[in-house]
């Protein structure tokens, strides 16, 4: 990543400031200056309305008292403005003013002077027909009493210090832009801290996991959404190396349980071949031959068995059997082993038919796996019980042994693929380390639980349940 994505956030950030000063400049001291202008017009234009319309003003005579008065009334009103006060007839002729002597007596025109059509109040901007060298806001009010003597009122208002105020306000929001700006890098900051440092460390976690750190990698626990993304890599990074684990695994107890009959097998066939077997071994040997065989077919079925199970999980014909029967017809089929080790079978079944809902045939391989293993890990001459019991909507099916039994610390291990508790506990070593993995799974896929009760020296039941029909 090399801080990209936060260059590049910086990088907008700053762009986006400089464009807001742009704007800032282009924009707001002429939008300031307008503003200014405009509440002042409206302020002088309010102020020379009523002074069009005082008496004082429309029927001065200029001449004695009346124009005294007049004149300190627009003294007073110019103190008031800050401005200066003219009053003209329609020709533009400046017939007092307050920036003028206190008595007028030589009349002044205001050239080219042109006041809007009509009685229309009105305000401007600029040097007012050259009368002035500097720019002024200049507010034009006709005078609509009758009988008047007086034309105009013309408010003058220095723009300099309309200027002055405008700048004033231009610096103040400056200061409020910056101060703002300033105030808004808590979001970059919340963005780092938030986003950008987790999104840092789950790169970081993937580009380990990626150079074969498979769950040695240290992660971030917490509870934001990252957190949750570099758990969910964790966790998939544990299960690919334990994957990893299980192949290396699975190929190791392949090659040696293939070994082992491949050599007997070649071994014995050898033998036969050169004729160094006597006659009356040939048949011993060649029963060697045939148990290794048949060995090796139940080993590369039952690892069948396993990847079917890994590429598309248990898939399930469900139909509704009696699971008493299956479990008699698979007593008989078992009869001959329990011939050579002299065991025998006992079945309680609760009533003598026990319906349930599940896949008949991985159900039979259940029962058979389970009872397979419990004749191979019995004493000669000992019982073995099968019962099934039913209790609510659920049929118990219980495979009881008083064989060599399973030390505690094995229990939990008994399920894993290729586990074998120790040979020397079982006279048949026969086992693929596999019946009891495919055994959970199809339970599981029943939705199904199994477990197993066992004492190291007494024996072993293993209970599983089944939906009752």
């Amino acid at each position: 990543m090399r801080h990209r994505i936060l260059t590049k956030f910086v990088t907008t950030y700053l762009l986006c400031f400089l464009l807001v000063l742009i704007l800032f400049f282009s924009i707001v001291p002429g939008r300031i200056d307008h503003y200014l202008q405009t509440e002042k017009a409206a302020e002088l234009l309010e102020a020379a309305e009523n002074l069009a319309s005082d008496s004082a003003v429309y029927a001065c005579s200029y001449q004695g008292t009346d124009a005294r008065f007049t004149k300190h009334l627009l003294d007073d009103m110019t103190a008031a403005q800050k401005s200066d006060i003219w009053l003209t007839d329609a020709s533009g002729r400046i017939l007092m003013g307050s920036s003028l002597s206190s008595f007028v007596t030589q009349y002044t025109d205001i050239p080219n002077f042109s006041p809007a059509p009509g009685d229309r109040a009105y305000w401007v901007t600029g040097d007012f027909f050259g009368m002035f060298h500097r720019n002024t806001l200049s507010v034009i009010v006709p005078v609509t009493e009758r009988p008047c003597t007086t034309d105009f009122v013309i408010f003058h208002f220095s723009l300099n210090q309309l200027n002055s105020e405008a700048k004033n306000l231009n610096v103040l929001c400056f200061y409020v832009l910056i101060i703002v700006y300033i105030i808004s890098f808590i979001f970059p900051f919340l963005f780092y801290l938030l986003l950008y440092r987790p999104l840092k460390n789950t790169v970081a976690l993937s580009a380990a996991y990626a150079d074969g750190k498979l769950g040695t990698a240290p992660f971030h626990e917490d509870d934001g959404e990252f957190g949750q993304i570099q758990a969910n890599l964790h966790h998939m990074a544990v299960e690919i190396r334990q994957s990893g684990e299980y192949q290396r695994k699975f190929i190791s107890n392949i090659s040696h349980d293939f070994r082992s009959p491949l050599t007997s097998i070649k071994g014995y066939t050898q033998a036969l071949l050169d004729g160094t077997v006597p006659a009356e071994n040939q048949e011993k040997y060649l029963t060697i031959i045939l148990n290794e065989t048949e060995r090796l077919s139940s080993l590369t079925q039952n690892i069948l068995t396993i990847n079917n199970l890994n590429e598309s999980g248990v898939l399930l014909d469900l139909s509704i059997f009696d699971i008493n029967s299956i479990i008699r017809s698979i007593v008989l089929l078992m009869e001959i082993q329990c011939r050579k080790k002299d065991i025998h079978i006992v079945s309680e079944m609760t009533d003598n038919e026990l319906t349930v809902s599940a896949d008949k045939e991985k159900i039979q391989q259940v029962i058979y796996n389970l009872l397979d293993n419990a004749i191979k890990f019995s004493n000669p001459h000992s019982t073995i019980t099968l019962r099934t019991t039913r209790k609510g909507k659920n049929v118990f099916v219980s495979i009881k042994d008083t064989g060599a039994g399973i030390p505690a610390d094995q229990i939990s291990k008994i399920w894993n693929r290729f586990y074998k508790t120790d040979p020397s506990r079982g006279k048949d070593k026969m086992g693929t380390g596999l019946g009891l993995s495919i055994v959970k799974e199809i339970i599981q896929a029943h939705d199904q639980d199994i477990n197993v009760i066992s004492t190291e020296g007494v024996g072993s039941e293993f209970i599983f349940t089944l939906d009752k029909a």
